[in-house]
């Protein structure tokens, strides 16, 4: 397994985090807008240990302008996309 040359090793895995903002006023998610005005953002961690076993881990924040109505429903989906090796 290559290891990764950006990647912090810690506690015998090496591990990157990569931050997400998916909604927010600058792509155009505002109160008028079809997502009315929602935000939504967080972070992603990978680590791989020295056996090559990878771990993902997600945290992410929903933020509305208004308080959420607990009689409407609400859903956020996202797919994983799993690719080959970096060689």
């Amino acid at each position: 397994m290559k290891k990764w040359t950006d990647a912090t090793f810690i506690s015998g895995r090496y591990a990157r985090t990569y931050a997400f903002t998916t909604l927010n006023a600058n792509n155009g998610c505002d109160s008028d807008s079809s997502c009315e005005g929602y935000s939504f953002q967080g972070n992603y961690a990978v680590t791989t240990d020295p056996d090559g076993e990878s771990y993902l881990e997600v945290n992410t924040h929903l933020k509305s302008e208004k308080s959420f109505d607990k009689k409407d429903s609400l859903s956020i989906g996202w797919g994983i996309d799993i690719g080959t090796e970096v060689e």
